[in-house]
């Protein structure tokens, strides 16, 4: 059995499954969208880059996503590592454009993904904590997972 040591609780599960655990933080409350910020990690599938992940999910997202308008993308850095970017919007069905920051990269073959998401008309007011929250993200050397 391993666990998951995360926030205050813990959780084992079996040998052979894979963590793909989501942390979310949700910003001060709007109305139809609040700015929010989650943190992914999954195992990414073999041979495949940050880049090449993001360039597929862009791919989708465009046929996906009604009025996807891709804004930015590039490198930068996350946690310390090398990482890529891309920055989008799109409306969500409630008719609200949606601004989205997504940062990844890949440690111990896991991909590590930063999305930032708030209202398009809000992004100007949140931008800066998203960039704090970014900016302060970091590699414990503990794993989360260990086995029990």
């Amino acid at each position: 059995m391993r666990k998951l040591h995360a926030n205050a609780f813990e959780i084992g599960y079996p040998e052979g499954w894979d963590d793909h655990s989501t942390i979310t933080m949700i910003g001060p409350l709007e109305v139809q969208f609040s700015p929010n910020v989650q943190v992914n990690q999954e195992k990414l599938p073999s041979g495949q880059s940050a880049a090449d992940f993001f360039s597929a999910q862009r791919a989708e997202m465009a046929k996906d996503l009604e009025l996807f308008r891709l804004l930015d993308h590039g490198e930068r850095s996350l946690g310390g590592e090398r990482a890529v970017y891309h920055m989008y919007t799109w409306r969500i069905p409630q008719g609200v454009q949606i601004r989205q920051l997504q940062v990844a990269t890949i440690r111990n073959d896991k991909l590590y993904t930063v999305t930032c998401s708030a209202k398009e008309a809000s992004w100007d007011g949140v931008d800066a904590a998203f960039d704090m929250i970014i900016a302060g993200f970091r590699f414990r050397e503990a794993v989360a997972a260990t086995p029990a």
